[in-house]
């Protein structure tokens, strides 16, 4: 059994690194199927929008890392809610179930409402409304190779139409995860929405996915109720290209010019850092902060101070259910909550 697992995790290490060498380094506006990119989780909400590393997840928390499913999550079932901006929303359901030899398993839909739209001609009048959608159809798979480290795979047919255009697509994450014996330490590395379009709008050029290699590090303090989170995103490509309004810039290559190296250095790091921390006083309640600060240096505005980057949750057991809520201050004009109820239908047995 041993040899078997060990091959099976020589197999999946290959076939990642296969798939990533075809994919491409592409950032916000370089690609289609945004929503791929969109949380879904109240819990990895509250914590920067992402959680990758954890010991301890939920159903909710598979779509952002499929190695989940490795920490035995049979029969759990969850409802998201996400009221995002204008009339835009978006939910997920999602169920998983484990088996015996064969690891466990979860399926799920996601969808984003982008809302009515008023349609118009060239000349201003208006000839009715029209209304645009995207859904993903997720199918997941985790296996837990031995005490300490997990597999995963996501699955994610798409299809988004937008009026009278439409468009399908797939996508693929794969992901490995650490958790030391004695579970206060979490470790993962993700590679995420490796796929193409398999139809496109309207140009017969198919355009790419918002590809992703991500690493994230999750502590437990022994002896306190905390756990700290950091997640590292975008490591296929070191800068990321972050430039404000009124920002000096070379007028020759159209990048941020910076006084000193070192300066130039830590702020196009940083701008790869999510970092979180977790209050967990006990099994009843939890508080949760976190901070991303490419959010941040996307959203804010010029040099005024704002709460850009900054997200706010917490976490209730009520017995048979566990309810998370997350705000995200994406921006000065307006915050993003989302919400997450998930179960084991265990429970009602």
């Amino acid at each position: 059994m041993r040899s078997l697992n060990l091959k099976l995790l020589l197999l999946f290490t290959l076939s990642i690194s296969l798939l990533s060498t075809t994919a491409f380094s592409q950032l916000g506006g370089q690609y289609t199927y945004g929503l791929l990119n969109l949380n879904t989780s109240a819990r990895a909400g509250g914590l920067g929008g992402i959680l990758i590393a954890c010991n301890n997840p939920d159903i909710s928390m598979v779509s952002d890392n499929p190695a989940y499913l490795g920490q035995g999550l049979h029969n759990q079932i969850n409802l998201s809610y996400i009221n995002y901006f204008a009339d835009i929303q978006y939910g997920r359901v999602a169920y998983s179930y484990q088996t015996k030899k064969f690891g466990s398993f979860a399926a799920g839909i996601f969808y984003l409402n982008y809302g009515d739209f008023i349609e118009a001609n060239e000349y201003g009048d208006i000839t009715g409304e029209f209304q645009a959608a995207e859904y993903t159809f997720d199918l997941s798979w985790g296996y837990k190779i031995d005490s300490i480290l997990s597999i995963g795979v996501n699955i994610r047919p798409i299809y988004s139409v937008l009026e009278r255009y439409n468009s399908w697509g797939i996508a693929t994450d794969a992901a490995l995860l650490y958790t030391s014996p004695s579970k206060l330490t979490s470790a993962a590395f993700l590679i995420r929405n490796i796929g193409t379009q398999l139809s496109t709008y309207y140009s017969p050029n198919k355009e790419p996915l918002p590809f992703e290699i991500m690493a994230g590090f999750t502590q437990k303090i022994q002896h306190a109720p905390f756990r700290l989170s950091l997640t590292l995103r975008n490591l296929q490509k070191f800068d990321l290209d972050i430039i404000q309004s009124g920002e000096e810039t070379d007028p020759t290559t159209g990048k941020k010019v910076y006084d000193k190296k070192f300066q130039e250095i830590a702020s196009k790091s940083i701008d790869h850092i999510v970092a979180a921390v977790e209050f967990v006083p006990g099994k009843v309640f939890q508080i949760r902060f976190g901070y991303n600060f490419r959010n941040r240096a996307e959203l804010k505005l010029g040099t005024r101070n704002t709460a850009s980057g900054l997200t706010f949750g917490f976490g209730l057991n009520l017995g048979k259910f566990n309810l998370d809520y997350a705000l995200a201050n994406y921006h000065v004009a307006g915050v993003s909550h989302l919400m997450t109820l998930t179960t084991n239908l265990n429970n009602f047995y």
